[in-house]
């Protein structure tokens, strides 16, 4: 009886340690294509993802060969008036701002932009820019002052 109480413990030490190898060593290997199914969903997506980004830029460079608008404004507060002050030879009290308006259009290739000069919010003059792509040259006018260009 001793005998067969020892040999079902043996028997049963061994049949869990058979059990648990063999669970052991199939869920290692399963985790290897588990590892390799997640990245594969990964690079596809970012794939994917490089994609889309891609498709967008197009959009958007495309949209911006139509034109844009844009506005710069430069404030001038109390201590930007003093320290300008130092370096103006007159009297900048007056100055609150300066704003460049502009409209920027692209055809057949060249660049056109129109730039509006705000002084306090009121239009000082208008700045005509052209820019050939192909000699690289820039043609501007103000047409407050002239109808030609100055290159």
């Amino acid at each position: 009886m001793k005998t067969r109480k020892k040999w079902l413990r043996k028997t049963t030490a061994i049949c869990t340690a058979a059990f648990l190898g063999t669970a052991a060593i199939p869920s290692t290997a399963f985790a290897a294509d588990s590892y390799a199914s997640i990245e594969k969903d990964a690079w596809a997506k970012k794939v994917t993802e490089m994609a889309s980004s891609y498709a967008t830029s197009i959009e958007e460079s495309q949209s911006l060969m139509s034109g844009m608008q844009s506005d710069m404004i430069l404030k001038f507060e109390d201590s930007g008036r003093s320290l300008l002050g130092f370096v103006a030879p007159f009297d900048v009290s007056w100055l609150d701002n300066v704003t460049l308006s502009n409209d920027i259009s692209f055809t057949e290739g060249k660049e056109g932009i129109l730039m509006k000069v705000l002084l306090n919010d009121n239009k000082i003059c208008t700045l005509e820019y052209y820019l050939d792509p192909d000699s690289q040259d820039i043609y501007m006018r103000i047409p407050e002052l002239s109808d030609k260009y100055v290159n």
